[in-house]
C-alpha cells in the first residue's frame, strides 16, 4: 500500500507541471488503466487464462512491409531506366534524338522535383495517412511512364521525369514512415532492409529487360511496376500510430492486432498505451511541429544526425554510378560489355540486400555504418585510382580492366549492406510523433538535395577535371561521413520507438518511466 501512495504522488508531481486540458486527459487514461489492470489481474487468477501471453506472429507485418516496399520498387524502375534508355536515345535507332546535355538534365530533374515532393507530403501525411500518401504516390509514376511509351522528343521524357520525381519525394517520406511504425522493435531494422531487397530485385529484373529486351519492352514491364503496388497494397493496414493520431482508437487496436497476428485485445493494451504517449506529445503540441523542430535541442541533434546520414549515403556517389554505370564501364576498357557488367552490379546489389537483412537487427547500425562507409570510401578510392592511372599518367592499364568492376562490386556490397539501408531506418525511428511528419520530409529534401548536386556534379567534374576526381571526392565524403556519424549517432538496436525517443527528450523519458512505474504497481 506504502509503494502505490508513493508511486500515485510522483504521478501527480509530472502532472501538476502540464497545462489544465492535459492534466485531465492523462489523469482520465491512468484510472481507466488501473482499472483495466485490475479487472485483467482478477480474471487471470480466477480463470488462470494464457491470453497474456499469446505470442501471436509477425508474418502480417511482413506481407505488409513487402506490399509497401513495391513503392520503392516503382522508384527503381525509374532509376534502372536510365543506364539502358539514354544510351538509346543518343544513338541512330531511337524515333528522337537526346543530347548528352539532355540526358544530364532528365536524370537531374527527377531529382530536383523529388525536393517539390517531400514539401507536398508534409501538408498531408498527418492528414490522410500513410497508406493513402503511399497509394497517391503510385499515380504519377503511371502518368510518367504512359508520357514515356508515347513520347515524340525528349520534351515528353523530361516532363515525365518530372512527375515521377515527385512521386518519388512522397514516396520516401510515407514508406519510411509507415515502415517504422507497423514494425516491433526486433524486426523494424529487418523490415527496412526488406524495402531495399525488393527495390534491387525489381531493378535487376528490369535491368534484364534493358540488356535483352527492345526499348519498348522495357517502358511497358516499368509500367507494370506501379499498377502492381496499387493493387496490392491497398489490401494492407493502416499505421495504427496514425488511426490514433485521428482518435480512432478502436481501429487502432484492430490495425495492431492484425499486424501482430494477435486475437485478444488485452494482450496489446500495454502496447497501445505506450503508443498514446507519442501521440499525447503531438496533440499538445499540434500545429508547433516546424518550431519544435528547430527550436529543441534534441530535435536539433536529431537533424544533424540525420544530415550526416544522408551526406553520407547519397555524396558516396552510388546514385551517380547508377545513373552512368554503362558509361563508367565504357571507360574502363574492360572485356566485359557495359550492359552486362550493369546485370553483374544489379545481382551484387540484390545479394547484398539479403545480407543486410540479415545483420540489421542483430550487429549496431552505428557500428555497420562506420565499418560500410571506410570501406566504401577504399574501393572508390582504387576506381579512382584506375582512372588516373589511364587518363592522366597515360599508364598502360591492359593488364587490369577488371579493376574498376571488381572495385565497384565490393563498394556495392559494403553500400548496401549498411550504408543505403541505416538512414531510412533512423530517420523512422529517431522522431517523435509531433515532428516526424516535418522531420522525414526535411531528411528527404536534404537527401535530394545532396542527390541533385551528386548527379549534376559527376558530369561537370569529369568533363572538367577526370572521373578519377570525382571517384576520389566520393571517397572522402564516405569516409568523413561515416566517422563523423558514428561519433554523434545513440544506439537504437533493441529499444521501441518510444524508448528511442525517450533517450533524446527527457520529458518522454520522464513520462515512459512513470507509465511503466504505475503498471508495475497493479501487476
Amino acid at each position: 500500500m506504502e509503494k502505490v501512495n508513493r508511486s500515485r504522488m510522483e504521478m501527480d508531481t509530472l502532472l501538476k507541471t502540464q497545462d489544465k486540458n492535459y492534466e485531465q486527459m492523462r489523469s482520465r487514461d491512468v484510472q481507466s488503466q488501473i482499472k483495466l489492470y485490475n479487472t485483467d489481474w482478477k480474471e487471470k487468477e480466477i480463470t488462470g487464462s494464457n491470453a497474456f501471453r499469446e505470442k501471436g506472429n509477425r508474418s502480417m507485418q511482413i506481407l505488409a512491409g513487402i506490399a509497401a516496399s513495391l513503392s520503392a520498387a516503382v522508384l527503381a524502375a525509374n532509376t534502372v531506366w536510365n543506364s539502358p534508355a539514354l544510351p538509346h536515345l543518343k544513338s541512330n535507332h531511337s524515333n528522337f534524338f537526346v543530347t548528352d546535355s539532355q540526358g544530364g538534365w532528365i536524370i537531374s530533374i527527377y531529382h530536383f522535383a523529388d525536393i517539390i515532393g517531400a514539401l507536398l507530403n508534409i501538408f498531408f501525411i498527418d492528414r490522410i495517412g500513410r497508406k493513402l500518401s503511399l497509394l497517391l504516390s503510385g499515380i504519377p509514376a503511371v502518368i510518367s511512364w504512359i508520357l514515356i511509351i508515347y513520347a515524340e522528343n525528349y520534351l515528353y521524357i523530361f516532363i515525365a521525369k518530372f512527375i515521377s520525381g515527385i512521386g518519388q519525394g512522397v514516396t520516401y517520406n510515407a514508406l519510411v514512415i509507415y515502415l517504422a511504425e507497423i514494425a516491433e522493435k526486433d524486426i523494424r531494422g529487418t523490415l527496412v532492409s526488406i524495402m531495399r531487397t525488393i527495390q534491387c530485385l525489381f531493378y535487376f529484373g528490369l535491368a534484364a529487360v534493358g540488356t535483352f529486351f527492345s526499348y519498348e519492352i522495357l517502358n511497358l514491364s516499368a509500367l507494370s511496376v506501379p499498377v502492381l503496388f496499387l493493387i496490392v497494397f491497398s489490401f494492407m493496414p493502416e499505421s495504427p500510430y496514425f488511426l490514433l493520431l485521428q482518435g480512432r482508437d478502436e481501429d487502432a487496436m484492430k490495425s495492431l492486432m492484425k499486424l501482430r497476428g494477435m486475437s485478444d485485445s488485452k494482450t496489446l493494451t500495454v502496447d497501445l498505451g505506450e503508443m498514446k504517449l507519442d501521440i499525447e506529445d503531438k496533440q499538445k503540441h499540434k500545429n508547433n511541429s516546424l518550431k519544435d523542430l528547430i527550436l529543441k535541442s534534441y530535435n536539433r541533434k536529431c537533424l544533424a544526425i540525420v544530415m550526416c546520414l544522408k551526406l553520407t549515403q547519397v555524396m558516396a556517389g552510388h546514385s551517380a554510378i547508377l545513373n552512368n554505370t554503362q558509361e563508367i564501364f565504357s571507360l574502363s576498357g574492360s572485356s566485359i560489355s557495359p550492359k552486362i557488367s550493369v546485370l553483374i552490379l544489379a545481382g551484387i546489389r540484390l545479394i547484398s540486400t539479403f545480407g543486410a537483412s540479415g545483420i540489421m537487427d542483430r550487429i549496431s547500425k552505428r557500428i555497420t555504418f562506420l565499418v560500410c562507409g571506410i570501406l566504401a570510401a577504399l574501393f572508390l578510392t582504387t576506381v579512382g585510382l584506375f582512372f588516373f592511372l589511364k587518363f592522366y599518367v597515360k599508364a598502360d592499364v591492359s593488364s587490369i580492366t577488371w579493376l574498376p568492376l571488381a572495385a565497384l562490386v565490393l563498394f556495392e556490397i559494403v553500400y548496401y549492406v549498411g550504408i543505403a539501408v541505416i538512414p531510412y531506418i533512423l530517420q523512422g525511428e529517431l522522431f517523435s510523433m509531433n515532428v516526424k511528419g516535418t522531420a522525414v520530409a526535411f531528411s528527404m529534401i536534404i537527401g535530394s538535395t545532396f542527390s541533385f548536386i551528386s548527379n549534376t556534379g559527376y558530369n561537370f567534374i569529369s568533363r572538367n577535371a577526370g572521373v578519377f576526381v570525382a571517384f576520389w571526392f566520393y571517397a572522402t565524403v564516405s569516409f568523413i561521413g561515416s566517422v563523423l556519424t558514428f561519433w554523434i549517432t545513440p544506439e537504437s538496436n533493441g529499444k521501441t520507438l518510444e524508448e528511442i525517443h525517450a533517450m533524446q527528450n527527457p520529458e518522454m523519458k520522464m513520462k515512459l518511466e512513470l507509465e511503466r512505474k504505475s503498471r508495475s504497481v497493479f501487476s
